[in-house]
């Protein structure tokens, strides 16, 4: 995993704290990581359309990151960093 990457994935951790999502998107990250490469392939076959409605750039730096599962673990432990210490 490079650095972009690595912070990329901090930020969305910071966002989805700040919304206080953190229990429902460990969750959903904890049981879909499984399938992540499923996800991502779809993400690129439905690329046209979304692309027309979001920034093309971010969205395919998207579905690159979700394509490893590494990446899906990295974000979770993020999550439950800012969780745990917000509970300090």
């Amino acid at each position: 995993m490079d650095n972009d990457t690595k912070v990329q994935l901090e930020k969305f951790a910071q966002f989805i704290h700040g919304k206080g999502m953190s229990v429902p998107s460990i969750f959903i990250l904890e049981s879909t990581k499984y399938l992540s490469f499923l996800g991502n392939q779809f993400l690129y076959a439905c690329g046209p359309l979304f692309t027309s409605f979001v920034n093309e750039t971010k969205y395919y730096n998207i579905a690159n990151i979700m394509e490893d599962k590494q990446n899906i673990e990295f974000l979770i432990e993020k999550i439950e960093d800012l969780n745990s210490k917000n509970l300090k």
